[in-house]
C-alpha cells in the first residue's frame, strides 16, 4: 500500500465516524467545530467538495458551527510534515488526512 492511499485509508477513517457519531447523538447549539484537513489535493477537488457535501448533510456548515482549518489543502508531499504538526498543535475537533 502507498503512503497516499494509507493517509487516505486513515483519513476516511475518522471522518466517517466522526460524521456519523454526530449525526446521531446532539450537537451542542452555539458550538463551532473545527475541522482539520491534510491532503495533497486542492480545496475544490471532487473528493473534498464530497466530504463538505457530506458534512452539511449532517449539519456542520462552514461558517456557521465549522471552523475549516484551511491550509492543509493541496500540500506537497515535503509539506505535510510541517502542516501535520501545525494541525497538532492548534487541536481541532477532527482531523481529515
Amino acid at each position: 500500500m502507498k503512503r497516499r492511499e494509507f493517509i487516505a485509508l486513515i483519513g476516511s477513517a475518522v471522518t466517517v465516524p466522526f460524521v456519523r457519531t454526530r449525526v446521531a447523538g446532539a450537537q451542542e447549539p452555539g458550538r463551532i467545530y473545527r475541522f482539520g484537513v491534510i491532503t495533497g489535493a486542492p480545496r475544490p477537488a471532487p473528493r473534498n467538495l464530497a466530504l463538505f457535501d457530506e458534512l452539511k448533510g449532517a449539519g456542520f456548515v462552514e461558517g456557521q458551527n465549522l471552523k475549516v482549518v484551511a491550509d492543509g489543502f493541496g500540500l506537497r508531499d515535503d509539506q505535510f510534515a510541517e502542516v501535520a504538526a501545525t494541525l497538532a498543535i492548534s487541536a481541532p475537533d477532527v482531523r481529515r488526512q
